[in-house]
């Protein structure tokens, strides 16, 4: 994680093509601030995006993600918070239906 980052308000959506990257980023910016980033000692592609003081944004800002992830037909996509990887999984509903 770079240190031109607070690590606290930033979360970073890894994505695997430049097409997914601008459209997270669109739907994003309709309510915060964020970026593309991409981090030089892998190429790796980001979304960045800021989180608000109110205390459900974290969440909130997960479920919209989450809701993007699933219409794209993706089945997770890897996010940092905090300097932690996590995966952000498709709702169940849209896993189920792909395996049909």
């Amino acid at each position: 994680m770079d240190s031109d980052f607070d690590l606290g308000e930033v979360v970073l959506f890894e994505l695997p093509i430049s097409e997914f990257a601008q459209r997270l980023l669109f739907e994003l910016q309709e309510d915060r601030l964020a970026w593309l980033y991409r981090r030089e000692e892998t190429g790796s592609l980001f979304v960045a995006a800021t989180l608000r003081a109110e205390g459900e944004d974290l969440a909130a800002l997960l479920r919209k993600v989450q809701a993007w992830v699933t219409s794209f037909g993706l089945s997770y996509v890897p996010f940092e918070l905090d300097g932690r990887r996590y995966e952000l999984q498709a709702t169940e509903e849209s896993v189920a239906s792909q395996a049909a």
